[in-house]
């Protein structure tokens, strides 16, 4: 599995709280970059079962999100939602 976030810190912060099991990386532009990073990364990021998008829970980050999702293959995305 690879949980995708929009910050450095934010990466940091869920590796730490899964304890480091899983891979977690950052986009580098924030949300509104976020489509054109997961397009350049398909390959690595299509080799993982699940990958897991943990934007903020903002309207940016909820579109971004969406649009991320829909370019892996079905079945592989998944949208985190925070309260």
């Amino acid at each position: 599995m690879c949980t995708v976030v929009e910050g450095e810190v934010d990466a940091l912060t869920v590796s730490q709280v899964t304890g480091n099991k899983w891979a977690v990386v950052s986009v580098p532009n924030g949300a509104q970059g976020a489509h054109k990073a997961v397009a350049n990364s398909m390959t690595w990021l299509s080799s993982f079962e699940q990958v897991v998008f943990m934007f903020d829970n903002d309207e940016a980050g909820r579109q971004a999100a969406e649009k991320c999702s829909l370019m892996l293959p079905i079945g592989k995305a998944r949208i985190a939602t925070l309260p």
